[in-house]
């Protein structure tokens, strides 16, 4: 069965352009999972990730540039706008 999980922060690469790794709280609990690791979630069905935009629930999905795997809404274009708007994550 496929896990949903609403992203609530990101962290973002040193140049602070991409995303890094995507994250949130389950039942009151922290969880971060790097990029290519929810990418590859995504891909085999193995967990649905989503974010919340005011009262809207959009699903990440699998993009593909320049040989790159990344995550994005879909309503994103190329880049990851709704994921980059989100907060930085708690430092670890």
């Amino acid at each position: 069965m496929e896990t949903k999980k609403l992203v609530t922060f990101i962290t973002r690469t040193p140049t602070g352009d991409a995303v890094q790794s995507i994250g949130g709280f389950e039942n009151g609990v922290l969880w971060s999972r790097p990029l290519a690791d929810a990418v590859e979630d995504v891909q085999s069905s193995r967990c649905q990730y989503y974010v919340s935009i005011g009262l809207r629930k959009l699903n990440l999905v699998m993009a593909e540039q320049a040989e790159s795997s990344y995550l994005k809404t879909m309503i994103d274009g190329p880049s990851p706008a709704n994921l980059l708007a989100l907060p930085d994550g708690p430092a670890a």
